[in-house]
């Protein structure tokens, strides 16, 4: 019996459309894996040997994509950036014109990367696709670390209060182009919580939000236990 659940919804996207670019496992697996056997090829001997492991059975990478869901682009977005911003954006729709396609903009500044001892990073560029998720649990968002690109989402989480789904990226200060294909890994939502949880996929008008933000301060209405 579930006693957790996650709803993710759209007024852009059916719910077959959400279930393809949020995927469970084993679809959530980065491309390669398959092609990873079980025990390494031992060049001494000639054959593959029951000893000589490979990461196809190392638990922590298996539970990690078990316990995750792969968050994927539903669209090809293109970008252009000069030293303070974005000077170019499309997406798939001609020129981007398309006015319920992803919004973008850039993470301020003055909110975070300014005070970090880090020089790497230009700024952090925000996508908005219009998902929602409705739950009783929180996520952690964090990178697909094993998919091995170039994308790096900063890690955070989803409070049960939260709602819309907000994609965070870094971009380094020597980066003038970015090029997201449709269906390309975005992050990782991982669940916490340990047992089954019930995930639906709907395609609903987004109404009244059920937390109404009324003051300039929130991080009080936002907190989680700590450990």
């Amino acid at each position: 019996m579930f006693n957790k659940k996650i709803e993710f919804y759209s007024p852009e996207y059916t719910p077959e459309e959400l279930k393809k670019y949020i995927l469970k496992f084993p679809y959530n697996l980065p491309a390669y894996f398959k092609a990873i056997p079980k025990n390494s090829f031992s060049l001494e001997f000639k054959k593959f040997l029951p000893g000589n492991k490979t990461i196809k059975t190392c638990p922590g990478f298996i539970n990690l994509y078990r316990r995750s869901l792969l968050f994927t682009s539903p669209w090809d977005l293109h970008f252009l950036f000069d030293d303070e911003g974005i000077i170019s954006y499309q997406n798939g729709a001609v020129g981007g014109q398309y006015t319920r396609g992803p919004s973008v903009e850039v993470h301020p500044n003055e909110q975070f990367l300014n005070y970090v001892p880090s020089t790497k990073y230009k700024f952090i560029l925000k996508i908005i696709y219009r998902i929602y998720c409705d739950t009783n649990t929180s996520i952690m968002m964090h990178n697909n670390f094993y998919n091995f690109d170039d994308v790096l989402t900063p890690t955070g989480f989803f409070h049960p209060k939260s709602s819309e789904i907000n994609y965070f990226i870094l971009i380094p200060k020597e980066q003038t182009e970015l090029f997201i294909k449709e269906g390309q890994s975005l992050a990782l939502l991982t669940p916490l919580y340990h047992k089954n949880i019930d995930i639906t996929y709907t395609q609903r008008e987004v109404g009244r939000p059920k937390f109404i933000q009324r003051k300039f301060l929130r991080l009080k209405e936002y907190l989680l236990d700590k450990l």
